[in-house]
């Protein structure tokens, strides 16, 4: 029977209200078995839940009131004293006008203790607060990339996410609320968890290293190296490890210092998966994807700490493991290649070996994360590239567990009531979790944040925006709105290709005639009916395409021009001045690019004739093209929204950049200069002009929305309402002025306060 989900909701909020928590989180998790993505009942869920755990020594109102208790009984032993005193110096005589003789009596407040609780923005002077419209619940979950448990609560479970922030969980996972203060860059790729005191954590991200005391209601920045990979030793929580996959850093104090202890300058090969021996802090075993002489790849290891390495097998890696048997010999594992020509003992699968490397047994298994846990160390847990989930005793017999159809991008494993708990992210469909060991699973979503949404208006079209999300390198699916972003139906999803060819985002180009254009596989996808349905064109081929990301382009002034833009090694362009029937050949692009090089998007002024891209730029309508990276425009964010163009000043450019924060040129593109005063995040998604009111900017960071009333020159916050999911990463503006966020607690409206 389907329960009445509203009722339900308002029969918790009032049970919230009478302090009734118990059945407050009954309710709620009725709500959250039909509809993982009811409003807000995840975030009022792990409220209750945080309100049912909470002692009476953690109220705040306890301890306010015996902090009027403590000053009034001191009140009451004072003042009399203080009397006393009085009238005793009264009858003394008055002092001379040398003497300078003064009573003080000083009384320390006492503070109260807060209760530990998702720490929500502040709201600011500005009168303005999100109100979201939509919960997203279409879209996909972003990729999970580490998970970390409190080895003294095993309730409290956190996730790193690869778009979306930390999230946490203190009820076993049935509930999940953002924990990303402070936290400026919103990329995570690595989590570990101090077992001495599990309120510390660190968080490597692609922004740097942050570090949190208190549970993560607040963050800091501790180191600036991305961190890939963070390794804590289990014996010493202050030892640690960071390898932005080409450096490894150490550090002894828990991150207040760290030192380069390798890098390597002869091949500059990158490590793609790294582990710590839990025996042993300074045996380090890591992967290497293969690479000609002398740069080879495969399986390495490290027994002084990282400083120097030895190879011990394979001709390719992509994930290693290592635990002990039971006469402690290590054991090592590994997803990867032999290029052995036994065509018996080689491929692409699961290897071992219990002789440190000499021999290698092979199965073949799809194979593509490892993870082994200390509570169980004769089990090595094995997530396939393409899929499923299995189990591999330490002679290699592998068990294939029922998750054959959800790629597993990270794995958790432990003992909860003596009984084997795994947990497992996974692509697009979030988490799940099996408490008897895999035999079976609960899906978990419930405030799980949404992948990247990229949100497109269709100017001109009241009501019409477009949502587009990316689930992995090569699959994206595009969303239509036709009531301002309220309700979202599927118009395209482009699924993983047979041949793994990269896809663009499915964000469409629109030109000033309505229609659509994006790519699927190799040709020019159409739509004139807003995406219900499709013809296809053909495109130019180049080189190699298979690792080649696409992007589509229209001009907002001429509806026949259309460019495309496959980026692989080198820059390529096309225009067509015929809707995409025929294409010829840009000129004027260099050769090589800088880091994160794709000309992903191109900005039009001047009636077309005028465009700029990342880098460069065109005075006849992108015919030909010329550089003008000027200096600070190289680490644009995976988006089109990247730059706005002034609409008072063709040569007026903004631009948002991937760790150096807002740019601004003056002069068409010649030279930049930082534009950051108000920013706390230099981690900027997307940046927005306001036609109708041109002084008026909108930016989305990794920590929350922006406001410039100047021209991007200063820059004030606008978190208010955005639930604890400070993550931004786009907005639009429609023909009405009204302003839209994706996030992936999904798409807000902002609005008067």
């Amino acid at each position: 029977m389907t329960l009445n989900l509203e009722q339900l909701y308002q029969e918790a909020k009032s049970a919230l209200a009478a302090k009734e928590y118990d059945s407050a989180a009954d309710l709620l998790r009725q709500i959250l078995m039909q509809n993982h993505d009811y409003k807000d009942a995840s975030r009022l869920l792990a409220h209750a839940i945080r309100l049912k755990r909470r002692r009476w020594y953690n109220d705040p109102r306890v301890w306010s009131v015996a902090g009027i208790l403590v000053v009034a009984a001191l009140l009451v032993w004072v003042v009399p004293r203080l009397s006393i005193q009085d009238s005793v110096l009264a009858e003394q005589p008055t002092a001379s006008p040398t003497s300078n003789v003064e009573t003080i009596i000083t009384l320390t407040p006492i503070a109260a203790i807060i209760p530990t609780a998702t720490l929500m923005p502040s709201p600011t002077p500005i009168p303005l607060a999100w109100k979201r419209i939509s919960t997203g619940q279409e879209f996909s979950r972003d990729t999970i990339t580490s998970i970390v448990v409190d080895p003294k609560d095993r309730d409290i479970i956190y996730l790193g996410m690869e778009n979306a922030g930390i999230y946490k969980s203190i009820d076993g996972g049935l509930s999940w609320s953002p924990v990303q203060q402070g936290l400026t860059n919103a990329q995570i790729r690595s989590m570990v968890i101090d077992p001495q005191d599990p309120q510390i954590l660190l968080a490597g991200t692609l922004g740097g290293v942050f570090k949190t005391l208190d549970g993560g209601k607040s963050w800091q920045r501790i180191h600036s190296k991305k961190g890939i990979f963070l390794l804590m030793d289990t014996e010493d929580s202050s030892h640690l490890f960071l390898s932005d996959g080409m450096r490894i850093y150490s550090t002894n104090d828990q991150g207040e210092t760290w030192k380069e202890i390798f890098f390597d300058n002869d091949c500059g090969t990158s490590f793609v998966d790294i582990k710590l021996d839990s025996r042993n802090g300074n045996n380090l075993f890591a992967a290497r994807h293969g690479g000609g002489w002398p740069c080879m790849g495969g399986v390495f290891d490290s027994m002084d700490g990282g400083q120097t390495w030895e190879r011990l097998g394979l001709g390719s890696a992509n994930a290693v493991a290592l635990t002990q048997d039971k006469n402690e010999r290590n054991l090592y594992f590994s997803c990867g290649d032999t290029l052995d020509p036994n065509p018996d003992n080689a491929g692409l699968g699961f290897h071992f070996t219990n002789n440190e490397g000499i021999n290698w047994n092979f199965k073949k298994v799809n194979c593509g994360i490892l993870f082994t846990s200390l509570e169980n160390p004769s089990k090595i847990y094995i997530g396939g590239k393409q899929g499923g989930l299995a189990i591999s005793n330490l002679s290699g017999g592998i068990t294939n567990l029922t998750l054959t159809n959800e790629v597993v991008t990270a794995i958790y494993a432990d003992k909860v009531n003596g009984k084997e708990r795994i947990i497992v992210g996974v692509e697009k469909n979030g988490l799940y979790i099996s408490q008897d060991g895999g035999i079976s699973w609960t899906h978990q979503l419930g405030g799980i944040g949404t992948a990247y949404v990229g949100l497109k208006h269709n100017a001109g079209m009241e009501g019409k925006i477009f949502a587009s999300t990316q689930y992995n390198a090569t699959s994206c699916a595009l969303f239509r709105s036709d009531d301002s972003g309220r309700n979202w139906k599927t118009v395209l999803d482009i699924g993983t290709s047979i041949d793994q060819r990269r896809q663009s985002l499915c964000n469409p180009a629109i030109d000033t005639e309505h229609a659509l254009y994006t790519i699927q596989d190799l040709a020019l996808a159409q739509s004139k009916d807003d995406g219900e349905s499709w013809s296809f064109l053909s495109i130019p081929q180049i080189f190699d395409p298979i690792n080649v990301t696409r992007w589509i382009s229209a001009s907002p002034f001429d509806p026949t021009l259309i460019y495309y833009m496959p980026t692989n090694r080198e820059p390529y362009m096309y225009y067509s001045d015929d809707f995409g029937v025929s294409w010829q050949s840009s000129t004027g692009l260099q050769p090589t690019y800088p880091e994160n090089g794709y000309i992903n998007a191109l900005f039009f002024t001047d009636q077309g004739q005028t465009i700029y891209g990342k880098g460069i730029k065109s005075t006849d309508a992108g015919k030909t093209w010329t550089d003008c990276s000027g200096n600070g425009i190289e680490k644009n964010p995976n988006s089109d929204s990247f730059m706005a163009i002034d609409p008072q000043d063709g040569g007026r450019l903004v631009f948002a950049t991937s760790g150096d924060g807002i740019m601004v040129s003056t002069d068409g593109c010649v030279s930049w200069t930082q534009s950051n005063d108000g920013m706390s995040s230099l981690f900027v998604n997307t940046v927005v002009v306001n036609h109708e009111s041109p002084d008026v900017y909108y930016a989305g960071t990794d920590s929350g929305a922006y406001v410039s009333f100047d021209r991007g020159d200063t820059w004030k916050e606008i978190n208010d309402g955005l639930l604890g999911a400070t993550v931004v990463y786009s907005i639009t503006i429609d023909i009405d002025s009204n302003v839209f966020a994706a996030t992936p607690y999904g798409i807000f409206k902002l609005e008067s306060k």
